[in-house]
């Protein structure tokens, strides 16, 4: 594989955790990209510890690996000062220009302290030195997308293509395919697939290519498409967060929580304090029915970030499906104030208001709702339940007429009226209603049932086999 290649394809992993809201491993800074610069006794893979880098140290000071050994030592014990020192060293002793490894290190270890800026001046301290690296340059677009600047990031691709060989079309089209998911171009996903594609029939079994592709899959919502190829990037290389977060988010698309759970395990065993890891396997528990297991992964999001609202309403649904109406009306209430358009939120508190019996505000919230989408049948539908549940059966039974009246095929619109109808004696009517229902759903068994019930309940006992028949 070429130079630029194998360098800058290897950065890709870094934008992964970036979109999922984690600062995570470089893959250029491993262990093996310093190797080289070690004493030859340290080289033994067995040899390669902290331990002997810091003996290794005492006798040579100035070695700049060695320095770097101790600071990737000290980042896994979460030492982050000692390994910010420990990096600044190996910069300072590196004889000629310092090694992009050392800068990215840095940059790296300033990422997990969360000092975004120390980390964006580190990279920008490097291309000073190094201009033409695009190593530095694809970190410094991956910096800008986490500050959430996507054009500056966007300026950065276009210096990568630009410091590619023209001849190296591989390069290019991986590029490109990244790019349109960095920058969120949903519209360009098909043209990011075929570019990965041709990418990995120039470069087969390019692993970063193979879980890019997967992602792209992801986004096009191809789940199968998307386990299929991550599954062979799996087979590659297992010990990947993003490629675990992917086959995390892929088998919930198909409806595989179990899996699903054992890969986001695999994720929060490398990183325990990921956001999007947490709120995956969060979700997949509660799909699996172990909803306290769910709360307690998803809370762990919350607690983390004030910001991840898709967890805050996932709890507040599943204390709801536990019967801890109040909790779950808590939550709700909450995420409505801060969310007030969010049309899930919304549905989710009417459901709990329903439930505690606060007709009035759901009465209330299903208004605020149809102010802005007068048609919304959900919405209606709920209105009616909450008026038929506080008393109030004419109105409700006017919002479900018009439901039906606008032939808006709301099937639990026609069932509310024959209910209410059977109910209130009015039979005729329900009948009436059940051949409505026929009409729009006429092979729907639920309606002749009903008919046949209806027709026995007057008297009708031919009309009723013939409904039951």
């Amino acid at each position: 594989m070429n130079h630029h290649l194998k360098i800058g394809v290897t950065m890709c992993c870094f934008v992964i955790f970036f979109a999922s809201g984690a600062f995570a491993v470089p893959v250029a800074t491993r262990w093996d990209r310093l190797i080289k610069d070690l004493p030859q006794e340290l080289k033994r893979p067995r040899a390669i510890s902290g331990k002997a880098c810091r003996e290794a140290l005492i006798k040579e000071p100035e070695n700049p690996a060695l320095h770097a050994c101790v600071a990737y030592d000290e980042m896994k014990k979460e030492q982050w000062n000692s390994a910010v020192r420990h990096w600044e060293e190996a910069i300072r002793f590196s004889k000629d220009k310092p090694k992009t490894a050392y800068y990215l290190g840095l940059t790296w270890t300033y990422g997990k302290m969360k000092k975004r800026s120390a980390a964006m001046k580190t990279i920008q301290k490097a291309l000073r030195i190094e201009p033409n690296s695009i190593t530095l340059h694809y970190w410094q677009a991956a910096l800008w997308e986490w500050e959430k600047k996507p054009e500056k990031a966007k300026k950065e691709y276009v210096k990568i293509i630009s410091l590619t060989p023209k001849d190296e079309r591989s390069m290019e089209l991986f590029y490109h395919a990244l790019g349109i998911l960095m920058a969120g171009k949903d519209d360009k996903l098909a043209s990011a697939e075929k570019d990965l594609n041709a990418f990995l029939r120039a470069v087969p079994n390019h692993h970063m290519g193979m879980i890019l592709l997967g992602q792209t899959y992801i986004r096009m919502k191809e789940p199968d498409r998307a386990l299929s190829i991550l599954e062979e990037a799996e087979a590659i290389n297992a010990e990947h967060l993003p490629l675990q977060l992917l086959l995390t988010q892929a088998n919930l698309m198909v409806g595989r929580p179990e899996p699903a759970i054992v890969h986001g395990e695999r994720a929060l065993h490398a990183e325990p304090d990921n956001i999007t890891a947490n709120f995956l396997v969060g979700t997949a528990y509660l799909k699996t029915g172990q909803t306290e297991k769910g709360i307690d992964y998803l809370n762990r999001v919350s607690e983390r970030t004030a910001n991840f609202d898709r967890a805050r309403l996932l709890m507040g649904e599943a204390y709801a499906s536990e019967g801890k109406i109040e909790e779950a009306r808590t939550i709700l209430q909450e995420l409505a104030k801060q969310n007030p358009k969010d049309p899930a939120v919304r549905v989710s508190l009417i459901r709990i208001l329903i439930a505690t019996g606060d007709h009035k505000e759901a009465v209330k919230q299903c208004d605020s709702i149809l102010n802005t989408s007068p048609d919304n049948n959900l919405i209606r539908f709920m209105k009616g339940i909450a008026l038929l549940n506080g008393n109030k059966a004419k109105e409700a039974e006017i919002v479900f007429k018009r439901i039906v009246g606008d032939k808006g095929r709301f099937y639990p619109a026609h069932i509310q009226l024959i209910r209410m109808y059977a109910i209130q004696g009015r039979l005729e009517q329900a009948l009436r209603q059940v051949d409505g229902l026929i009409g729009e759903w006429p092979n729907h068994p639920a309606g002749y049932i009903m008919k046949g019930d209806l027709a026995y309940t007057l008297g009708e006992k031919n009309r009723a086999l013939s409904a039951y028949n």
